[in-house]
C-alpha cells in the first residue's frame, strides 16, 4: 500500500510538470503572436 501511494504521487508530479510545460509553451506562443507585429 505504501508503494502504491508513492507511485500515485510520482505520476501526479509527472502529470503536473507536463501540464505546466504545456501551459508555458502555449502562453509563450500566444505572447509571441500578440507582441510580434504583422
Amino acid at each position: 500500500m505504501k508503494l502504491f501511494s508513492k507511485i500515485n504521487k510520482a505520476s501526479f508530479w509527472i502529470g503536473f510538470s507536463i501540464g505546466f510545460v504545456i501551459a508555458v509553451i502555449l502562453y509563450s506562443i500566444i505572447y509571441f503572436l500578440t507582441v510580434t507585429p504583422y
